[in-house]
Formats: C-alpha cells, structure tokens, sequence
C-alpha cells in the first residue's frame, strides 16, 4: 500500500510541470477550433431562420394572389393600395429583426393565358442573407448568400 502512494506521489509531481503546460497548449488550440465550429453553426441557424422566413412569405404571397391575382403592386389601382396588395402581404408577413423586409424581392408569374380562374400562379422571392462568420464566408466565397423561395397556387 504504501508502495502505491509514493508511486502516485511520483506521478502526481512529475505531471504538475511539463504535462500542465502541454494541456494548456492543447486546450488553447481546441478551443479556438471549438469556436469557429460554433461560430459557423451560428451563421448556419441565422441562415436557415432567413430561408423559413422566405418560405413564409412566398406561401403569404400566394394565398393572397389566389384570391387578388390581380393586384401585384399599389400601382395596379386604387384597389390595390397598401395592404391590399400581394407585394405588400408577402413582404410584410413575418416581421423580424432577421430578415429586412425591405430587401426582399417579390416577383409574380402568371400562366401565360393570364390571371384566369383554375390557372396556376407563382409569387417567388429571393433575399440576400448577409454572412457575419468568416467561416461560412470561406466556403461560400462571399459575405451574402443568396435565398431564394418560390409557391405556386391556382387562381380561385
């Protein structure tokens, strides 16, 4: 027994220099591994939140075009002034702090017969999520990646 404690003894003092020092060294290095893993998952969830947010809105978009085919923009007449109108319905769907509804594009696509009952209508969005990891920005090559959603419906 009293062989076993000098043996642990010995172990412990000859580990409290070099090898602590090792373990500081080793830790240091993973962790800045750790954290750019994390940092990327991050930047990777903030996307995935922009992209479900898109979905929304091409799917608010639609609903609304299957009823108003017509009125795309405030432009399309006094009928179509702000809310009433697909545009405005789509951007304005999920209002967050994530996704600038100002810089979503909305774009509607007829059948080429026209805003005619039973023919398909699409209302497609794209929106340019910014990036704010280094990581991420390295393996797509930019500082935005580009979203892009698109629903399609019949016209009622």
């Amino acid at each position: 027994m009293e062989t076993l404690r000098k043996h642990i003894k010995h172990l412990a003092q000859r580990m409290s220099g070099d090898q602590a020092g090792q373990s500081l060294v080793e830790f240091a290095i993973m962790s800045i591994i750790l954290v750019m893993i994390l940092m990327g998952i991050l930047d990777l969830g903030r996307a995935y939140f922009a992209f479900v947010a898109l979905q929304d809105v091409v799917a608010e978009g639609a609903a609304f075009a299957a009823v108003h085919p017509t009125c795309v923009s405030p432009s399309d007449g006094p009928a179509c002034s702000n809310p009433n109108n697909i545009t405005w319905r789509a951007k304005n769907e999920s209002p967050s702090g994530m996704v600038v509804s100002n810089s979503i594009q909305v774009d509607v696509v007829y059948h080429p017969s026209g805003a005619v009952s039973g023919r398909p209508i699409t209302v497609t969005a794209t929106y340019s999520h910014s990036l704010v990891t280094f990581v991420i920005m390295s393996i797509v090559g930019s500082d935005v990646l580009p979203l892009r959603a698109a629903s399609s419906t019949s016209v009622q």
